[in-house]
């Protein structure tokens, strides 16, 4: 638990600092180990959005919703159009 709330807080600091150099690898090993954060999963699509990735990013929306249809029976609470239409904005996605 102190593990993952050690990550969370460098990812948020990533998210604040838009680096998503550094908080590509972070948001993926948060995955790896809870993969039903959403936030995570917003998180690293807006870093790929930052990168110029829109691929990336919309494969990774895919697989979050995926998921959490498949183990929560939910939809994301984000639409990828609200990232795809604001990209230079920060969005605070593990708040």
């Amino acid at each position: 638990e102190l593990f993952l709330r050690a990550l969370n807080g460098l990812l948020t600091h990533y998210v604040a600092m838009r680096d998503s150099e550094n908080g590509i690898p972070i948001a993926i090993r948060l995955l790896t180990l809870d993969r039903l954060r959403e936030g995570v999963h917003r998180a690293l699509m807006q870093f790929y959005l930052q990168q110029g990735r829109r691929g990336a990013a919309l494969k990774q929306y895919e697989g979050c919703r995926s998921i959490l249809r498949d183990e929560l029976n939910v939809e994301p609470e984000i639409e990828p159009e609200a990232l795809w239409n604001s990209p230079r904005e920060v969005v605070h996605p593990l708040g």
